[in-house]
C-alpha cells in the first residue's frame, strides 16, 4: 500500500494560510490606521475652518446684492427707455426752425393765440387790433412760402372780427416742406 501522509500537507497548508492571514491582518491594520488618520484630519479641518462665519458672511452678501440687484434692474430698464427715446427723437422731424421762422415773421402788434403742429402742418391762430398788421404777417409768411423757406404753402382758413375785444383773428395753415 502507498504511504499517505496527511499531516505533512496539513502543515504546508497551515503555513500558507498563516502567511495570507498575516498579510490580511497587516493590510487591515494599515487601512484602519489610514482611516483613523483621515477621520482625525477631516475633523480637525472641519473644526478649524470658519464655515459658520463664512455662511453668515455669505447670507449678508446675498442680501446686500439683492438690494443692488433691484437697483441694477431699474437702471437697465431706464437705460433701455433712454435708448428707445433717443432713437425716436433721432427719427422725429424737428419743427423748431419752422416755428422760429413763423415767430420771426410776426409784426410787433400781432399776437399768437394758438400754435399746433400736426403731420407736417402748422396751424396758427393770430390776433391783432389792426388788419394791416395781420396783412403784414400774411405777406411775410407768403414770402417764405415763395422762397420755399420753412414751409411750402400758406392757407388762410378763417378771418373774423371779435367785436367785444375789437380784434381781428386769422387762422392759418402752413404746409411744411
Amino acid at each position: 500500500m502507498s504511504d499517505i501522509n496527511l499531516l505533512r500537507k496539513k502543515a504546508q497548508n497551515s503555513k500558507s494560510s498563516e502567511r495570507t492571514l498575516r498579510v490580511l491582518r497587516r493590510t487591515s491594520f494599515i487601512f484602519l490606521f489610514l482611516t483613523a488618520i483621515s477621520s482625525i484630519g477631516l475633523f480637525l479641518l472641519n473644526f478649524t475652518s470658519p464655515t459658520s462665519s463664512l455662511q453668515r458672511e455669505e447670507s449678508k452678501l446675498t442680501s446686500s446684492i439683492a438690494v443692488y440687484q433691484d437697483k441694477a434692474i431699474k437702471f437697465l430698464v431706464i437705460n433701455e427707455r433712454v435708448k428707445n427715446i433717443s432713437t425716436v427723437i433721432a427719427k422725429r422731424k424737428s419743427y423748431w426752425k419752422n416755428i422760429g421762422g413763423v415767430i420771426n415773421s410776426l409784426p410787433s402788434n400781432v399776437g399768437v393765440d394758438s400754435l399746433s403742429v400736426n403731420n407736417n402742418k402748422i396751424s396758427i391762430v393770430s390776433s391783432s387790433e389792426s388788419l394791416l398788421a395781420i396783412n403784414t404777417f400774411l405777406d411775410n409768411l407768403t414770402s417764405f412760402s415763395l422762397k420755399k423757406q420753412f414751409f411750402g404753402k400758406v392757407s388762410l382758413t378763417d378771418l373774423t372780427f371779435d367785436t367785444e375785444r375789437k380784434q381781428y383773428r386769422a387762422s392759418l395753415d402752413l404746409d411744411l416742406l
